[in-house]
């Protein structure tokens, strides 16, 4: 009987967790003087270069990143530096991602869009290993143009077993992603 009433707790909780993660408030964080814009979610706070290292590895720690107060859910902006990248090449790297990711997850979904006079790709990701032990799986989402002849992206990770109750606001994010030069 005990277990019962553990499990309708559990199964009456969680639609109201995913209607509080569904409601979260989304601030503008304006970064490299105004250049790029991304909203993230208002209790979201920025990692120290540290956290980064950390949490990336000193090889892949972005330019800046933002996490939930569990340490589970990330925001990163980050330059790629691969050269040259222009407007014209958008869709080839948004293809080479795909087939790239393909090799070693399930992207779901992809495809571009403009905002003023920019072309973003973005591209979805399920069952993606992340951590430096490999054995975390996680839901991405991502959108990347050209910024300064270097691609720019802006990338949400959550767990996979989160992704259904994170997918509204990991859209908001990346289509909110954007590079004023």
């Amino acid at each position: 009987m005990k277990k019962i009433k553990i499990f309708l707790a559990i199964m009456l909780i969680t639609p109201f967790l995913s209607m509080k993660i569904a409601n979260t408030e989304l601030v503008t964080k304006q970064l490299a003087n105004g250049k790029i814009s991304v909203k993230i979610p208002a209790n979201f706070k920025e990692m120290t270069k540290q956290e980064k290292v950390l949490a990336f590895s000193r090889q892949n720690s972005p330019e800046a990143a933002y996490v939930n107060e569990s340490k589970t859910v990330f925001v990163t902006i980050k330059q790629e530096l691969t050269k040259p990248a222009t407007q014209e090449v958008i869709e080839y790297y948004k293809d080479k991602y795909v087939e790239v990711n393909n090799y070693f997850a399930k992207c779901t979904d992809s495809g571009f869009f403009t905002k003023g006079n920019k072309k973003y790709a973005f591209v979805k990701v399920e069952g993606l290993k992340k951590g430096k032990q490999k054995n975390e799986t996680v839901y991405t989402e991502v959108s990347f143009t050209d910024a300064a002849g270097y691609i720019l992206e802006c990338r949400f990770y959550c767990p996979a077993d989160k992704a259904e109750q994170w997918k509204p606001i990991a859209d908001k994010i990346i289509r909110s992603f954007s590079v004023n030069e």
